[in-house]
């Protein structure tokens, strides 16, 4: 293996051989995901994975999305980082399509699973089939991000995780398309568990200080409460007004246009589900395959 180097003021590291064996602390994850994770790291992509650290060790095995934010700059070298690991690009359906996320899909020969990996280009959150709200902190978030102690890849530091729950939640939890209501408990549950999980790894005055920074005092004091809170996030609605209030400059639509193209979409969903499972006609429903003509 070469030694590190430092190119243009940053250090690069090195791409591990083919031939080398797991590192202590990296089995369990897919082959092809952590190869995918090394070369991004080779290529000193600024990435982390965003979402709960709870479920990063089943998400590295396959068994969920992997999630990473990309800064913005490095998006066509991650992409190209990916390519060349053996992924595929995968875009949803023209009525689905978000330009701030990809999807790719990469396949692992030895559990036989497709691991489905996104790159968010911007925080983006909302009802499962319209992410209607941009979460303006992607530097900030990417700027004290902290290496796993075992894996190629980056993490949230617990206090941003803690404030980013509180509030995802309450842009997440309150949906009334198909998915959002099929979904609902299981939403709930998952919420819940990432909290009480990262409560555990975070004081009071810290939250406080961070979500001042993040949501400014009005919201400082009712972020800290919900983020140590038993109750359901979905029973505080006062919480959640206010942070959908806050967020409102950044939305893509207004509420109206919004819950216009969530009905459509559900519409969509809903034709497509039923294709599945009944009339099987040669449609793509939910993606295109790489090189299909966009609709």
């Amino acid at each position: 293996m070469r030694s590190n180097e430092a190119v243009e003021g940053v250090l690069v590291v090195p791409r591990p051989a083919d031939h080398e064996a797991v590192a202590p602390g990296q089995e369990g994850v897919a082959p092809v995901l952590l190869a995918a994770l090394n070369e991004l790291r080779f290529r000193s992509i600024s990435c982390c994975y965003w979402k709960s650290s709870r479920r990063l060790r089943s998400v590295l095995a396959g068994e969920g999305d992997v999630d990473l934010l990309v800064d913005k700059r490095d998006q066509h070298r991650a992409e190209a980082g990916l390519l060349q690991q053996g992924f595929k690009r995968f875009p949803t359906v023209a009525c689905r399509d978000h330009p701030a996320i990809t999807s790719f899909f990469g396949f692992d020969e030895c559990s036989g699973r497709l691991i489905h990996l996104h790159l968010h280009f911007r925080l983006i959150a909302g009802e499962p089939l319209l992410r209607n709200y941009r979460i303006p902190w992607e530097h900030a978030l990417l700027s004290r991000a902290t290496a796993h102690p075992t894996l190629p890849i980056r993490i949230l530091d617990p206090v941003s995780e803690a404030i980013l729950l509180t509030v995802r939640a309450s842009l997440e939890s309150r949906g009334f398309d198909p998915l959002g209501l099929r979904d609902r408990r299981k939403t709930r549950d998952k919420f819940a568990a990432d909290r009480t999980e990262i409560a555990a790894f975070v004081d009071r005055a810290s939250v406080h200080d961070r979500a001042r920074e993040l949501l400014g005092e009005e919201l400082a004091d009712l972020v800290t409460d919900a983020a140590s809170d038993p109750r359901d996030f979905q029973d505080q609605r006062a919480l959640e007004r206010k942070i959908r209030r806050h967020f409102a400059p950044h939305r893509t639509y207004n509420a109206i246009e919004a819950r216009m193209r969530s009905m459509g979409r559900a519409a969509v969903w809903s034709a497509g589900r039923l294709n599945r499972e009944l009339f099987h006609l040669p449609r793509p429903w939910n993606r295109r395959s790489p090189g299909a003509k966009a609709e």
